[in-house]
């Protein structure tokens, strides 16, 4: 629906614009009743909504142009107005023709629902457009109005100029200080009018945060400087003014300069004389500082809320009487926990221990009774489970004591991996005790050589090899102690510097034989540790060996003479009686040395 707006005052069209377009309808603005009939003419409006007294042309004059034009006598045509608003002037009004007639100022509810009450009429045909009064009568009825309201004026204003000096000598008194009080302020200070709902005043903290000059402002609506998604809020608490309500607290986004939108939190009240809402009187603090840190706050709660939830250890806030009165999802779930918020009992030894009471050594106990953190472990039966009990004490702002914080984690599988850990280190000490027993007793020369074949450690039989004592020897070369053949060692060294190990070989070292191996040590990750050198003293073996093969010669000597024994025939029973014997020492001899006895 198309409805045309007449109005000289552009603050009044901007409300009844703002209004009309909020229930989906256009609006045309004019800001005389001569421009109204122009555009009436023009757009053919659906309705027509005139003020009164208006330049050029009034909204009566207005009225009667447009019933004398068949084209739009027809068009609905309702006065808003707060100056003639009297029975003589309202009957003019209707008989002249309009269809109804609302007086100012409304709010935008009661402005809406009697302009459909009297449309509603209207299309029912229960009101009926009454013929205009001829010009004659108009013009007298209307001249006698227009005198009988100049009139009023003058008496108005006679009366006014009256209470202003009486008033004026009040205020010289006050104004001073209150002035002071508005203009020092820091916060924004402002008066509305209810009239019109245009900005009446405003100090000069209105400047400082938003950034507007005040004359930008004053005589100006409201509504463009609140936030678009804020208008509702702000028409809600302006209405209750209008009734005469002192609204809450609340909160509005208001337009600054630099385009940027402050928070505001208002506090306001109706201007109320001779029983009559008149104004709204406010005051704004700017609390877009502390918006933003609530948004902050709000945030690190967020943050901590998910990373408290997140914990997968069991954690507990606790009051001074053991009552939990927060947990975490972990928590909730490995207790059983009910919403804490629905029942008081909560007691943290029911739901960790079972128990009726705290138990013995309670960590908790002993929080609360030093104000410090404890700590304890055990195997809790009710849980079926090892734990670690971490209690913190909390504290208030002035360090009183109001109860603490259990963290409590279960240690079930590392109470085993350290029973498992305990029995291995028991069979490494076991081991490691039962390989130093018989490196020590082997009678072989057991000996650890790093890459530049110095000793790192040997065993007893080795350092009584050596002759030294066995704590001297450790950082030797090997070849000082162990004199080996330069060739020989030289092998030896080329096989530890590539960590290989070796064939078993036969060397002399020291007027003795030894049979003489190595194997490198190495750690996790192929990392040389040192090599093992063995070496078994062979010398009995090789005297034993060439005193074999002696033996062998002996015997093969004796076998040619027992040959050439028989070949002699003098003395031969005597000889060979001498040489039975020596065979049987020498088979006894040959023996001894195969077994090595």
């Amino acid at each position: 629906m198309k409805i045309l707006i007449a109005d000289d005052d552009p603050d009044a069209r901007n409300i009844l614009k703002l209004i009309i377009e909020m229930q989906g309808h256009e609006a045309i603005e004019a800001s005389d009743g001569l421009q109204g009939l122009e555009k009436t003419k023009a757009n053919r409006p659906d309705l027509i909504i005139s003020d009164i007294l208006m330049p050029k042309m009034d909204g009566f004059q207005f009225l009667r142009e447009a019933n004398s034009d068949k084209n739009l006598s027809a068009i609905p045509f309702v006065f808003y107005s707060s100056t003639y608003t009297g029975e003589e002037e309202i009957g003019l009004a209707f008989s002249s023709g309009a269809d109804g007639f609302i007086v100012k100022p409304k709010s935008p509810e009661k402005f809406w629902e009697e302009l459909n009450n009297i449309l509603s009429k209207r299309e029912e045909g229960k009101s009926k457009k009454t013929k205009p009064i001829k010009d004659e009568e108009y013009l007298k009825r209307y001249s006698h109005i227009v005198s009988v309201k100049l009139e009023e004026k003058v008496k108005e204003l006679e009366k006014m100029l009256e209470e202003r000096k009486q008033a004026e000598e009040t205020l010289k008194n006050s104004e001073a200080r209150y002035r002071n009080l508005i203009e020092t302020s820091p916060a924004v200070i402002y008066s509305l009018s209810t009239e019109n709902g245009l900005i009446t005043s405003l100090n000069p903290a209105f400047e400082t945060i938003t950034g507007w000059p005040r004359e930008e402002w004053i005589n100006r609506p409201f509504a463009p400087i609140v936030h678009p998604d804020d208008l509702s809020v702000a028409m809600k608490m302006y209405q209750k003014i209008l009734n005469g309500e002192t609204p809450p607290l609340y909160e509005l986004r208001i337009l600054s300069k630099s385009g940027e939108y402050l928070t505001g939190e208002f506090t306001s009240a109706p201007q109320i004389e001779n029983g009559k809402v008149t104004g709204e009187f406010g005051i704004v603090s700017n609390i877009t500082e502390r918006k933003k840190i609530e948004e902050k706050i709000f945030q690190i709660s967020q943050d901590w809320e998910h990373t408290f939830n997140s914990i997968t250890d069991m954690v507990t806030v606790h009051d001074k009487d053991w009552n939990i009165i927060r947990a975490n999802k972990a928590a909730e779930k490995m207790l059983g926990l009910p919403f804490l918020e629905k029942t008081a009992d909560t007691k943290c030894f029911k739901y960790y221990h079972g128990t009726e009471k705290p138990p013995e050594g309670c960590p908790s106990c002993q929080c609360l009774q030093t104000g410090k953190s404890a700590l304890f472990e055990i195997f809790e039966p009710h849980l079926n489970m090892f734990i670690e009990i971490r209690a913190i004490p909390r504290f208030d702002s002035d360090n009183n004591l109001i109860g603490l914080i259990h963290v409590v984690r279960d240690i079930t599988e590392r109470k085993k991996t350290e029973e498992k850990l305990n029995q291995f280190l028991k069979d490494i000490t076991k081991a490691k005790t039962e390989w130093e027993i018989t490196f020590d007793n082997v009678t072989e020369l057991i000996v650890l050589v790093d890459k530049d074949f110095r000793i790192v450690r040997c065993n007893k039989v080795f350092a009584e090899f050596s002759d030294k004592p066995i704590n001297e020897i450790p950082g030797s070369k090997f070849t000082d102690i162990f004199p080996m053949g330069e060739q020989d060692a030289g092998y030896l060294a080329e096989r530890i510097q590539k960590e290989e190990s070796s064939e078993w070989m036969e060397v002399a070292a020291a007027d003795r034989w030894f049979y003489l191996s190595h194997q490198p040590v190495m750690v996790p990750d192929s990392l040389f540790l040192y090599s093992v050198i063995i070496a078994t003293d062979i010398t009995a073996l090789k005297y034993s060996q060439q005193k074999l093969i002696d033996s062998e010669a002996e015997l093969k000597k004796r076998v040619k003479e027992l040959e050439k024994f028989y070949e002699m025939a003098v003395g031969r029973e005597l000889k060979m009686k001498e040489m039975k014997k020596e065979i049987k020492d020498l088979r006894e001899n040959l023996s001894l040395y195969k077994t090595g006895n």
